[in-house]
C-alpha cells in the first residue's frame, strides 16, 4: 500500500485507487492532479500494489470482499485490516473503481443516511446506485462516509480527475465555483444470470416479462450478465 498525503488539518478526505490491481486508471488520474494547495487534507492511496504489479485482480482474494479482514490471513485480508486502520478516521472516502462495462460513471451506496446523501451531492456524477452488500464485505460498507465511483475503462483518466477535482470544489477544498448535480438513484435487488438479449446499462429493460434497469452490464470480473435495478 502506498501514501501519499496532502495538506494538514479538517476535512480530510481519502481517495483510494487499485483495490482491484488491473483497474489503473484511478491511479494515473490521481498522479496527474495536483493536490499542494488543497484546504485541509488528501490522502491518495494506491491500496493493491502487489496486484498492479501482477496485472492481476488480486494476489490472493478480492480485496473489496475481504473486509473486516484478517492480519493472519492472506495478503489482501491483512491488506484490509491495513487499509481499515488507515482511513477510517477520514471525514470522507471515495473509493475509485473502473469497469470493462460501457457505462456511464455512477457513485455506489451500500447505505442510506443523510450523511451519505449530504456526500454524494457534493460528487459531480449524476447517477447513484445502491448496491446491497449484507455481510459487509466491502471498503465503503465498514465507513461511515464512504461512497465508491465506477468509471469504464474505455473513458480514460480525464473523466476521473474532473470528478475529483470537482468534489474537492464542491467540499470547499479547493479553489473554484461549486456546481451541485442532480442526481438519479437505482436501487439493485437482484442479478441477471444468463441472457441472450442485447442491453445498455441504465436504460430500462424488459425480459421474460420483468422490467428492470441493467447496471454493470458487460463488466468482465462477473459471472453473471449485469445487476438488475429499479429507479
Amino acid at each position: 500500500m502506498n501514501i501519499k498525503t496532502f495538506g494538514n488539518g479538517k476535512p480530510e478526505l481519502s481517495l483510494v485507487c487499485c483495490l482491484h490491481g488491473t483497474e489503473i486508471n484511478g491511479l494515473y488520474a490521481l498522479n496527474s492532479i495536483d493536490f499542494n494547495d488543497v484546504e485541509g487534507t488528501v490522502k491518495v492511496i494506491v491500496a493493491n500494489e502487489e496486484a498492479v504489479a501482477l496485472g492481476k485482480r488480486y494476489v490472493d482474494a478480492d480485496l473489496n470482499r475481504s473486509y473486516p479482514g484478517d492480519l493472519n490471513g492472506n495478503h489482501e485480508q491483512q491488506l484490509a485490516v491495513q487499509l481499515y486502520s488507515e482511513i477510517k478516521d477520514s471525514d470522507y472516502v471515495i473509493d475509485i473503481h473502473t469497469t470493462s462495462a460501457k457505462t456511464d460513471p455512477f457513485i455506489i451506496t451500500v447505505k442510506e443516511n443523510a450523511l451519505l446523501s449530504a456526500f454524494a451531492q457534493a460528487i459531480p456524477l449524476e447517477k447513484v446506485v445502491v448496491m446491497n452488500d449484507p455481510d459487509e464485505k466491502s471498503l465503503i460498507s465498514r465507513l461511515g462516509c464512504g461512497l465508491a465511483v465506477e468509471f469504464s475503462e474505455q473513458d480514460g483518466t480525464n473523466h476521473i480527475c474532473e470528478t475529483v477535482i470537482g468534489t474537492l470544489i464542491n467540499l470547499w477544498m479547493y479553489d473554484g465555483l461549486p456546481k451541485i448535480t442532480e442526481k438519479m438513484t437505482y436501487r439493485t435487488y437482484g442479478t441477471l444470470e444468463q441472457s441472450s438479449v442485447p442491453l445498455t446499462n441504465f436504460e430500462r429493460a424488459e425480459i421474460n416479462g420483468e422490467s428492470f434497469y441493467p447496471v454493470l452490464y458487460g463488466e468482465k470480473a462477473y459471472n453473471f450478465v449485469c445487476l438488475k435495478a429499479r429507479k
